[in-house]
């Protein structure tokens, strides 16, 4: 905490100048300060978040006002969301408590809920286009879509919870969780091997930039990458050692991270090395946990705890 005090009120240093050089951060805080769990962002402009209590938020100005979006659930029991993905700027979905999934095909206007079959939270999904995609979340669910939700599959279960699922195409695909969880998958999901980890840390989101390269992040700092398509990790020094929620990578390969007490980590091109960066706000009274980090089009967004948005 102190050592990002202080760098915060330094000025903000490039890392590795590259696509998501865009100067200081921008925060927007939601009116009502719900708490935010992720974003996704189809064009610099526009973009949704999700939530608590069944929230559903949509930005067309890249995230200067925020505008609430109707799930379809007032008035019966409302869950957390947990996860957001949108395939073009009219085709979407929310993830959430209790195996629920919204899906809408007209930008969010209308959100209408798809049947999955679990009762297990749902905590990230990952479509490669409008009908393939892939659910995970409680009891090491795994649930497969070919038609665009219409209906889905469970493919894996088990007793550790998956945090996050990443494909690179149709066929080849991983998913992370607790206990330094991974599984991987090379025929669609199919079949999953489990692949050994040197870690015990919980392992929260998966990346990869390609076939062969990928990264791993979660609890007790852990930083993890691979070159060979997740079959053997190697751990990276972490310049902290809280919790990691999210990673991304710009196209000139500049990785950003964040994390819980207002963690924000930024890495060379290539991302080997990792630095802090400062939380925009070097007086606040607490930092929010920050849970999700998106980019897109150069620009870098983040949501958290409170309502918070941060874009620079």
């Amino acid at each position: 905490m102190i050592k990002r005090t202080l760098l915060a009120a330094a000025l903000i240093v490039c890392v590795g100048c590259g696509d998501t050089d865009r100067g200081e951060w921008d925060i927007v805080r939601l009116p009502d300060e719900t708490h935010l769990s992720h974003v996704d962002f189809v064009t610099e402009k526009m973009g949704w978040a999700v939530g608590d209590e069944d929230a559903v938020f949509a930005t067309t100005d890249g995230g200067a006002t925020w505008k609430r979006q109707a799930t379809g659930s007032e008035g019966g029991e409302t869950r957390v969301l947990n996860c957001v993905q949108f395939v073009d700027e009219k085709i979407g979905w929310a993830g959430g408590s209790l195996g629920v999934l919204y899906v809408t095909t007209d930008g969010g206007e209308r959100w209408r809920r798809q049947e999955t079959g679990v009762d297990k939270g749902i905590l990230d999904i990952h479509f490669v286009d409008k009908a393939v995609g892939w659910a995970v979340g409680g009891y090491g669910t795994i649930l497969r879509t070919q038609n665009g939700g219409g209906t889905w599959e469970t493919q894996r279960q088990h007793d550790t919870h998956l945090w996050s699922v990443f494909f690179i195409d149709a066929q080849v695909g991983w998913a992370v969780g607790d206990k330094a969880g991974l599984v991987v998958t090379n025929n669609g999901g199919e079949r999953w091997a489990k692949i050994p980890l040197s870690i015990d840390a919980d392992i929260y989101d998966v990346y990869f930039v390609d076939a062969k390269k990928g990264w791993m992040v979660g609890s007790e700092g852990t930083i993890m990458m691979t070159t060979n398509g997740g079959l053997k990790w190697s751990a990276l020094k972490s310049p902290e050692s809280g919790a990691l929620r999210s990673i991304k990578f710009d196209k000139n390969g500049v990785g950003w991270i964040v994390g819980e007490s207002g963690l924000i980590l930024r890495s060379s091109p290539g991302g080997e090395a990792w630095e802090v960066e400062p939380y925009p706000e070097p007086d606040a009274d607490a930092y929010p946990n920050l849970l999700d980090v998106e980019i897109r089009d150069g620009r870098v967004y983040a949501v958290g705890g409170g309502g918070i948005t941060l874009k620079r």
